[in-house]
């Protein structure tokens, strides 16, 4: 309930709240619109039963037939049995592997206690020396580096190239 009459500027301000609102609900209206229609062609689709990735060139990929095989069948020959030898070489050395492992568990078993415990020092020794021959990384260094989208150095020593 207004008390005084309004001015041209509360009048304009008004106006404008009420196109503003207007628009917003225009294009919400429009957005409703747009959404229920693609709801509807989904719909649509299941029904028919296409899928949103079927492509219209399947028709096309349907009637071609892959016909490179006995191209050369010397090359697709050794190309499979230069597979076959690295497969039989992954497997051979994995078996290598375990039995090496359980060639050093039994050897661990037949150790004395005082043995076991000399070798678990020396390989303890071991495991510091190298650590320390590393140094140590300085307050949060593991965490920063310079990246090298930022590496304008490099550009000038000439390592990219004509960049």
């Amino acid at each position: 309930m207004r008390i005084h009459p309004p001015t041209p500027a509360q009048l304009a301000r008004e106006q404008e709240s009420t196109l503003a609102a207007a628009e917003e609900a225009a294009r919400k209206a429009a957005a409703d619109a747009l959404v229920e229609e693609q709801i509807a062609k989904d719909l649509l689709a299941r029904k028919s039963g296409k899928k949103a990735w079927d492509d219209d060139d399947d028709e096309e990929n349907k009637l071609e037939v892959d016909d490179t095989d006995d191209l050369d069948p010397e090359a697709e020959y050794a190309a499979w049995k230069l597979r076959e030898l690295k497969r039989l070489k992954r497997e051979r050395e994995a078996i290598e592997a375990k039995e090496r492992e359980l060639a050093e568990v039994e050897r661990r078993r037949g150790l004395t206690e005082e043995e076991r415990k000399k070798e678990d020092e020396e390989h303890l020794r071991k495991q510091k020396e190298e650590r320390e021959g590393k140094g140590k990384v300085g307050f949060m260094q593991k965490y920063f580096h310079k990246g090298a989208f930022y590496n304008d150095q490099g550009l000038r020593r000439g390592w990219w190239g004509g960049m």
